[in-house]
């Protein structure tokens, strides 16, 4: 039997007979099932095409894997950032300390004690101030150094604040695609 003969509509699916008796062409056959299990229009079939667009060109980005890899960055940062506070408040205290210990050597007492000592006081005062002036190095390279971090922090929080908001309407996006597939699927999505 081909699709010719008498059982045309139960053996070939492309031709199906109407309440009249004709025969009906398969789309719109197809098309009154997917009515009843959900609505697809040319609108909603148009409408998933460009959310289907606009979801690739966000995932272009990733913007959640880059979101991951810089809230670990962030972490890193904040560690260094505590390491560096530390150290430079230490180097602070070391360079008010060799301030100290030139100022000490301004102090009658003191000259009274190198100079009973056999001490040169000249040489002590260069020692002394080439150590302060090292210590003062240090210390404004540390600060340096921790501005630096600091800013590097804001950079990083900032980029997660622009991620976040890719990531958000990424889901959104994934979201309307899915009420979309739930309207032509009937909700068998």
């Amino acid at each position: 039997m081909g699709c010719g003969q008498s059982q045309e509509a139960l053996v070939c699916p492309s031709k199906k007979k109407s309440e009249n008796g004709q025969v009906k062409p398969v789309a719109e056959v197809r098309g009154m099932a997917r009515q009843s299990e959900g609505s697809i229009d040319a609108q909603t079939i148009e409408e998933y095409l460009e959310l289907e667009k606009k979801i690739a060109f966000a995932e272009q980005t990733s913007p959640a894997l880059l979101l991951q890899q810089k809230r670990d960055q962030k972490a890193h940062l904040e560690e260094r950032l505590k390491l560096q506070k530390r150290n430079y408040e230490a180097l602070q205290e070391q360079t008010a300390k060799e301030k100290r210990d030139v100022e000490e050597l301004d102090v009658p007492e003191t000259k009274r004690l190198f100079l009973e000592q056999g001490v040169e006081l000249d040489k002590q005062r260069s020692k002394e101030m080439k150590e302060y002036l090292d210590a003062v190095n240090k210390e404004e390279i540390a600060k340096a150094e921790l501005e630096n971090l600091e800013e590097q922090f804001s950079a990083i929080d900032t980029d997660i604040l622009g991620l976040e908001d890719e990531s958000k309407q990424l889901q959104s996006l994934y979201s309307r695609q899915d009420e979309l597939l739930g309207r032509i699927f009937g909700g068998d999505y």
